[in-house]
């Protein structure tokens, strides 16, 4: 969280929510614009740099800030010097992609983004490749077309995905893109205990990788199996009668039951008394 205190000592407290320029990065910092409002950039200062941001939330409230926040300190609104540092900087950028590509020749790299510095001594590539690659050639003709230094940043699929933004299968706008601050690690283990079908086309987000959304939900699922009966255990129902649990629901907190008589039903485990008898034990 940020240091109200230390942050805003000359200031009424009005923190600003903001968006890096070139880079999908969430910053919170305390502005004492009376004239504030979505959609103004800002110049801040972020990772020991300076940088342009747009306004988010111009009214943020400092609750509501999460550990995918990152502090910075909002030096003053955009002036006349600003804009043309920033149309500068966007002109540097247009013409970092062009020689790009036109000097790719047979290099194995994918172009995920450029960001020039405030200043306009220095452009940032970013550049994903599926293997090691000797670029040293591509970077003196970009330095040598552009008159700036040149620093090429290599990043994985999923800060890729990241970086281009898009929507999920769930219709929502990517998590990484959104609210992450950071990747955790996510396994083929948690899409198990989550009972989905292993098909990589249904547990694979746009980068290709496993769903970042598998790790967020892997707590809540390891809460609730811990009181959910197993598949194949034997379970009685309150109002009577017994049956085997052939599959369980986990959000819903049911499980479908293969009763005495054939047939099927689904019974929410609150109406279920647990004996922890399996039908392997009973056929034995």
């Amino acid at each position: 969280m940020i240091n109200s205190e230390k942050s805003c000592s000359d200031c009424q407290r009005r923190y600003v929510e903001l968006r890096l320029r070139e880079e999908r990065v969430r910053l919170v910092g305390c502005c004492q614009d009376a004239d504030l409002h979505a959609g103004q950039y800002y110049r801040v200062e972020f990772a020991d740099a300076q940088r342009f941001a747009e306004v988010v939330r111009a009214d943020f409230n400092i609750r509501e800030q999460s550990k995918y926040h990152l502090p910075c300190r909002v030096l003053h609104r955009v002036g006349k010097s600003d804009l043309e540092a920033m149309s500068r900087a966007a002109e540097l950028e247009d013409e970092t992609r062009r020689l790009f590509n036109e000097n790719l020749e047979k290099l194995p790299l994918k172009l995920v983004g450029v960001s020039a510095a405030v200043e306009g001594d220095l452009v940032t590539v970013i550049f994903t490749t599926p293997e090691r690659v000797d670029y040293r050639r591509l970077v003196a003709i970009l330095a040598r077309e552009l008159g700036v230094r040149v620093q090429m940043r290599q990043v994985g699929v999923r800060d890729e995905a990241s970086r281009l933004g898009g929507y999920a299968s769930c219709g929502r706008e990517l998590c990484c893109a959104s609210w992450m601050k950071e990747f955790t690690p996510v396994t083929i283990k948690m899409a198990k205990q989550q009972d989905l079908v292993l098909n990589p086309a249904r547990i694979s987000g746009l980068c290709g990788r496993l769903m970042c959304c598998l790790s967020h939900e892997n707590d809540l699922y390891t809460e609730v199996q811990q009181w959910m009966p197993e598949r194949g255990e034997q379970v009685e129902l309150k109002s009577g009668g017994s049956g085997f649990v052939k599959k369980a629901n986990t959000l819903k907190g049911t499980v479908i039951l293969q009763l005495r008589d054939g047939n099927r039903q689904e019974v929410p485990v609150s109406q279920l008394r647990l004996n922890r008898k399996t039908e392997e034990n009973e056929q034995e």
